[in-house]
């Protein structure tokens, strides 16, 4: 299905803007809506992977394992640095390795293994609070970091399978959307009801957590081997014997990579818009779970908010395209919508006092943000593409792994305001969660 790419040094397509209308057979097309269809099943069973170590990091430091909030805040940033570090040769690793088993799939695999072993740690009881700090941070590391190597790999095998095709760029990572934000819904609509009733099960403190993470491990791993098998067609492993496939002519240097960054401005404006539109949304991510249970004083008050929020995802998922085509491109459409987003994540903020503020203020937010995330990733993958054929020198990975980059600077920010909230607030002094709280 990959389409044939212009000789280097021809006219490059534009960042943001489509390629000449490719005409797609029947067969193409089927194949096409099959893989999505596939891409988005994947992404349900996978849309757990961050829930656990996103949602309730904070506060397996916080309230699970009695660290106060400055330590935690000191914790969080070191991690942070350490994997704003890996996050930023991630992309370059996976561009210039190749296994027998293919390019991407691997790290797929493998990462998602990774990803669940490192939530699973954030939740199992410590003697002590020195090894609590330095095993939950561990846990939290391995969670997170893991994460860029399954996202640069899975968008670029979507970007391998699309070929010059922005369209179907456009269409798998809707699907991937799409599929996250259905997978979100039902997660969020358990995740609560789980973790109260393994609590109840094995006599309270963090056992809950731990059995609804290995649930949601089990279920991770089945859709990492359905990405296996999809991409099996594009990321063809090698023949038994054959020997390793020489780098392509086109395969860049580090020095070419971080160039192909800083020089492209594109990719440069991606990066600043994302660092702020995800350090609002790891705070408002972040502080979820202290607003139920220490304001609201019922962590119920939490499943309906996910709910929401999840929802409000997959409809803003769903209208990305058609707003795409009414504002005119999608340059336009990310610097609106971003902008809608952040201001609705400060309302939050405002109108949070109560149940129906925070909900209302975190579903409109939660919508602008969905239709953000249909045209980011593709956004990237232009960018990407445009470097190419300008430069001819492949950092297309290794600039899609830039908003793991954005990522994890929004996160190491959001840990900082987070400890700030904390601290100067009463919440973590009555955030004890308990079954009784679920009835």
């Amino acid at each position: 299905m990959a389409q044939e790419r212009p000789a280097p040094g021809g006219k490059p397509p534009m960042p943001g803007g489509d390629h000449p209308a490719l005409q797609k057979s029947k067969a193409q097309q089927k194949t096409m809506q099959k893989a999505g269809l596939l891409i988005a099943l994947a992404n349900i069973l996978m849309a757990a992977q961050m829930t656990m170590s996103q949602n309730y990091a904070n506060y397996a430091y916080t309230d699970l394992n009695g660290i106060d909030a400055g330590t935690m805040a000191l914790c969080m940033s070191v991690v942070n640095v350490i994997a704003i570090c890996i996050t930023l040769v991630s992309g370059g690793i996976i561009q210039r390795t190749h296994f027998r088993a293919g390019k991407f799939r691997p790290w797929i695999l493998i990462g998602s293994a990774v990803q669940a072993f490192g939530s699973c740690m954030l939740f199992f009881s410590y003697p002590s609070t020195l090894s609590a700090c330095v095993f939950l941070s561990a846990g939290y590391l391995l969670a997170n970091s893991s994460m860029d190597f399954i996202f640069s790999a899975r968008n670029g095998l979507y970007q391998t399978m699309s070929g010059i095709d922005s369209e179907a760029r456009t269409f798998y990572v809707a699907r991937e959307t799409q599929g996250k934000t259905i997978g979100s819904l039902i997660v969020s609509a358990i995740v609560v009801s789980l973790i109260i009733f393994f609590t109840s099960v094995v006599g309270g403190g963090s056992g809950g957590y731990l059995v609804t993470q290995i649930i949601f491990s089990v279920v991770i791993m089945a859709g990492a081997v359905i990405f296996y098998i999809i991409g099996k067609p594009y990321d063809k492993p090698l023949p038994k014997g054959a020997p390793k496939p020489a780098a392509p002519q086109n395969q860049a240097s580090i020095l070419e990579m971080v160039k192909g960054v800083l020089a492209n401005r594109a990719a440069v404006m991606l990066i600043l818009g994302d660092l702020c539109r995800l350090g609002g949304l790891y705070v408002f991510m972040g502080t979820i779970i202290y607003v139920c249970v220490g304001v609201y004083h019922d962590m119920q008050y939490m499943t309906i908010i996910l709910i929401l929020t999840s929802v409000a995802g997959f409809l803003g998922a769903l209208c990305g395209p058609k707003f795409t085509h009414l504002i005119g491109g999608r340059k336009k459409t990310i610097i609106i919508f971003s902008a809608l987003t952040g201001i609705c994540y400060f309302g939050v903020s405002i109108f949070g006092g109560s149940v129906v503020g925070f909900a209302a203020a975190s579903f409109v937010a939660n919508f602008f943000g969905g239709v953000v995330n249909t045209i980011d990733v593709p956004m990237y993958m232009d960018a990407g593409e445009y470097w190419l054929q300008k430069k001819g020198k492949d950092t297309r990975v290794f600039i899609i792994s830039m908003f793991n980059v954005a990522m994890k600077c929004g996160i190491a920010l959001s840990s900082l305001l987070i400890a700030w909230i904390l601290s100067t607030s009463c919440v973590t002094d009555t955030a004890s969660m308990t079954a009784s709280q679920g009835s």
